[in-house]
């Protein structure tokens, strides 16, 4: 045995080697069931310190079922578009579709992307069984190395070095299904070729299915799709994409039971929901509502600004 440190195989290295010299699938006893309990019950403790926002769950109850379109609607202006309901469209691709392994959701700043995604990574971690994907969570504004993602989870976790799920080539070794989430993709530094090497990081591994969102006007042409999503000698069906609709487009409405609904959700209090519509209606606020942050935003800021209106003469009124 050598003693000598620098001439150590890592962990990493000596799975590298056995999978060379045992391509077959081996049995390597790690414990995925134990492992995703740990980071359901960490995770939904501490929301915060696994990159997520504290608020997350409140924004998944009054959360805004969105529509998506196979063409941007923002840039296009098509007559009387197909409309897909964006949470069955992404459940469909988890669950049910055998083509495709990479689901790119594209929309304009605050469209609910991030938001959908977090929810969908959410709701995959605390419904998880056995049998399940492993859904790994990635925001590529603040990490980029999927391995090291990968590593400094187990760590928060209580894992060392030691450990065989420290190692992330296991998931190419044994095949496991794997559902990456990848957020904030047009933050990455590296975009061209960024998928291809995810899947070669994950190896031989065709269990794996990767959900992206990505700022819309990043992607101007189906070429810069093909560079960014398409992995060299793959059809060009390997990847989907959808753009997320504008709520003015689709058959969205606020309503007065919605805005009662947020504001006890938000805030545990009443508000006269009545008055909010009419006054909504009357300053032509409706037509910004174009995405579940404006929304958001405006029955946030809504209440004090109304009061200050009404102190406004007409002139200098922000509508």
């Amino acid at each position: 045995l050598d003693e000598d440190p620098k001439n150590r195989l890592t962990m990493e290295e000596a799975f590298e080697i056995f999978q060379k010299i045992h391509p077959e699938k081996p049995n390597l006893g790690i414990d995925f069931k134990t492992f995703m309990n740990k980071l359901k019950v960490n995770t939904f403790k501490t929301l915060s310190d696994f990159g997520f926002n504290e608020n997350i769950k409140k924004v998944e109850e009054s959360y805004i079922n969105q529509k998506v379109s196979l063409i941007d609607l923002d840039r296009y202006n098509i007559q009387d578009p197909e409309l897909f309901d964006l949470k069955n469209e992404l459940d469909e691709f988890i669950w049910k579709n055998q083509t495709q392994k990479t689901f790119v959701l594209l929309g304009s700043s605050g469209s609910g992307k991030s938001t959908i995604l977090q929810l969908q990574y959410l709701d995959a971690l605390d419904t998880w069984k056995e049998g399940n994907p492993i859904p790994i969570f990635i925001n590529l504004s603040i990490d980029s190395d999927l391995k090291n993602r990968w590593k400094n989870l187990c760590i928060q976790l209580g894992y060392s070095a030691g450990d065989q799920i420290f190692n992330f080539n296991a998931f190419s070794i044994l095949e496991y299904p794997v559902t990456l989430y990848v957020d904030s993709f047009d933050e990455a530094a590296i975009k061209i070729n960024y998928i291809s090497d995810f899947h070669e990081v994950l190896g031989s591994n065709q269990k794996i299915k990767i959900l992206i969102c990505c700022r819309s006007e990043f992607i101007q042409t189906d070429l810069d799709f093909k560079r960014f999503f398409t992995r060299p000698h793959q059809e060009s069906n390997d990847s989907l994409k959808r753009f997320i609709v504008s709520l003015t487009k689709t058959n969205f409405e606020l309503t007065p039971t919605f805005i009662s609904d947020f504001y006890k959700k938000w805030f545990q209090s009443t508000i006269n929901s009545e008055e909010i519509m009419i006054k909504i209606k009357e300053e032509g606020i409706m037509e910004m509502l174009s995405t579940g942050y404006m929304v958001h935003l405006t029955l946030t800021v809504l209440p004090e600004l109304l009061k200050d209106l009404d102190l406004l003469p007409p002139e200098k009124r922000l509508f």
